[in-house]
């Protein structure tokens, strides 16, 4: 019998509430004969994609109830001046907010109804910043969960 398990963290908060669903994955493959679970939200937190831009996690949003998801960031992935979202299904989103490690924090206008595979324009901040976290508030608008992604710009 084979198994493996790859686990790539989402952020810092991935061991909340999802982790039991990796779990009973991972006790599900102990019963195959040949299995093998990956987890895999993207590059890791804090990485410089080839565009120069820095990848600072996902999360995932359900349809069933409006969510405020945190992208804890942490100032040790250094300053930014902007960020941009992206998601893989349709998401209605109500608001973002910056919260910087300075103790202030900006509302980002974005639009309030994503497509599938949308990508926002550069969202910058007032200057340049260290980001505590990042908080989007929104759902899915179809019944499958939608991953939106958060990166960084220098």
């Amino acid at each position: 019998m084979r198994f493996g398990v790859c686990i790539h963290r989402r952020s810092p908060s991935m061991q909340g509430m999802k982790s039991h669903l990796v779990v009973a994955l991972a006790v599900a493959c102990l019963a195959g004969p040949a299995c093998s679970l990956r987890v895999s939200g993207g590059p890791d937190v804090g990485a410089q994609l080839q565009n120069g831009t820095i990848y600072l996690g996902w999360n995932l949003f359900s349809s069933e109830k409006n969510d405020r998801e945190i992208f804890e960031v942490g100032a040790q992935h250094g300053t930014f001046t902007a960020v941009y979202l992206k998601t893989s299904r349709p998401v209605a989103i109500r608001r973002v907010v910056a919260v910087f490690t300075d103790g202030t924090n900006a509302e980002l206008a974005v639009a309030p109804q994503w497509a599938a595979d949308y990508q926002t324009p550069l969202l910058p901040f007032p200057g340049t910043k260290q980001i505590e976290r990042i908080d989007v508030y929104g759902k899915a608008t179809t019944k499958k969960l939608a991953k939106v992604e958060v990166y960084g710009q220098r």
